[in-house]
């Protein structure tokens, strides 16, 4: 089975939202190109340009809710439910950033258990999620 290769990456000048598709232009100067598929059709909008650095390639993977993951995305692994010290139990969970590192995506190694990640941000629009040991 071969994965989708797709991006995303943030409007540029002020633009509304995210852009997903086709990666074109320079690395100083990358652009997007959204492809709609209509049934069998597909129709290409306008290409537009994005921020670098918000640049962020699909994984392939998608979370318990069905979301695509991306890099950059700030995921929640919840391992189970851990008894406590003071006898409570709570969700034991990890929350890591989604990175591509010597070439492979490290949340690939969850891929066995998708069932338990969910995106609960992106190092872009939520950075206030990784305050503290959250990397």
């Amino acid at each position: 089975m071969t994965r989708e290769i797709k991006f995303r990456g943030k409007q540029a000048y002020g633009g509304a939202g995210w852009k997903y598709g086709n990666i074109t232009g320079s690395p100083d100067r990358p652009h997007i190109e959204e492809v709609n598929k209509i049934g069998e059709h597909s129709y290409h909008l306008p290409i537009t340009e994005v921020v670098p650095r918000t640049v962020g390639q699909f994984t392939g993977l998608r979370d318990k809710n069905g979301k695509e993951i991306y890099e950059g995305d700030i995921i929640r692994n919840v391992k189970g439910l851990v008894k406590t010290q003071s006898g409570e139990y709570e969700d034991d969970a990890e929350v890591f950033v989604v990175k591509y590192e010597d070439a492979k995506f490290n949340v690939s190694y969850y891929a066995q258990v998708a069932n338990s990640l969910e995106i609960i941000g992106n190092i872009h629009d939520n950075p206030e999620l990784l305050e503290g040991d959250n990397q």
